[in-house]
């Protein structure tokens, strides 16, 4: 309870100080209050001229022309899209991915391997500790049986 009490203090005192911490010089980069509220830009001083024209907003009435039907479909260099073949070729990519698919099968056989063993190991664990127990309660039943006599 403790620590929750004083927990509280400390994010009541963070939260004060935030709120009420002397200002700076820095304010132009951080904002008014706390740290990068927002996207402030540098303010451009009217004086100097823009070295972009502006751009009007788009037409509603404008549109593009359609293309002619008789258009050729667009040539793409070779890149890495659908159907590109590579420096590897087709072979080569599908060799190496057999050999993937190969190696994690592996892996994945050994490991479940492994973990049948493990979990073969612990039953027998198991079983040993509770033949053991039950000799030790058969025992200790015999003993009270049959008490010590002191002649």
């Amino acid at each position: 309870m403790a620590k929750l009490i004083w927990f509280a203090l400390g994010a009541g005192a963070a939260t004060w100080w935030i709120s009420h911490r002397p200002r700076h010089d820095d304010e132009h980069l951080h904002g008014p209050r706390g740290w990068h509220r927002g996207c402030h830009r540098p303010q451009a001083n009217s004086d100097t001229p823009t070295s972009q024209p502006e751009v009007p907003p788009p037409n509603a009435s404008a549109v593009s022309p359609p293309l002619a039907p008789h258009s050729p479909p667009l040539q793409h260099a070779p890149g890495p899209w659908p159907g590109y073949q590579g420096p590897w070729g087709d072979a080569k990519f599908q060799q190496a991915k057999q050999q993937a698919s190969e190696a994690a099968a592996e892996m994945t056989e050994s490991t479940l391997d492994n973990l049948t063993t493990t979990l073969l190991t612990w039953k027998q664990r198991l079983a040993e500790q509770r033949a053991q127990r039950e000799r030790e309660a058969e025992a200790q039943k015999q003993d009270q049986m049959n008490p010590p006599r002191y002649v």
